[in-house]
């Protein structure tokens, strides 16, 4: 065999490799949690767990630097005693993750994420199994995310606009008190 026939026979295969691999790293699943504002509570911050990627997860456990907060609502300070999420998927984690399948979570407001998560980011790891697109073998996949609510700071969800517009309702009323007030002097 020639060098030319040991060099096409190896392009080939480093071509295919290559090809291989892109393939399956743009079709494996890929979870991910991020936090967004909650469409109708503009106060409220949501958690989402979500697979974005391609293809099924399979018994998926999910690891935290620490325990992962929940119902931490307050726009000044925590309302109450730190909760912490004790069953559900941080837990037990998910049998099958379907592709797009997300878990969403009203996680809490600003300042009382602020104070559960004690002003630091958070480190959520999914740990999954996943079985390549040729069935040959499963590969056990770590995807981390990592989710620091201060980026959150200048948003709505941190001024606590239904206080300002309770507030200004409020003044408003006191007003409309005073003008009846007069009229019945």
């Amino acid at each position: 065999m020639s060098i030319i026939n040991l060099l096409t026979i190896s392009i080939s295969l480093l071509s295919l490799l290559s090809t291989y691999i892109i393939f399956t790293t743009n079709n494996r699943p890929k979870i991910i949690a991020y936090t967004e504002m909650h469409g109708d509570k503009r106060t409220i911050i949501n958690l989402v767990i979500k697979n974005v990627g391609k293809e099924i997860a399979y018994d998926v456990m999910f690891v935290s630097d620490r325990p992962v907060p929940r119902s931490a609502f307050g726009l000044e300070k925590l309302n109450h005693e730190k909760e912490f999420f004790e069953t559900g998927i941080f837990i037990h984690g998910v049998k099958v993750f379907n592709p797009e399948q997300a878990f969403i979570f009203e996680w809490g407001q600003f300042a009382g994420l602020m104070e559960a998560l004690e002003e630091k980011p958070i480190e959520i790891k999914a740990i999954y199994k996943y079985k390549n697109p040729l069935k040959l073998w499963q590969s056990k996949i770590l995807d981390i995310s990592i989710i620091d609510i201060r980026e959150m700071a200048g948003l709505p969800v941190n001024f606590g606009s239904v206080r300002v517009e309770l507030k200004g309702m409020s003044d408003e009323m006191v007003k409309i008190r005073r003008a009846i007030e007069k009229i019945n002097q």
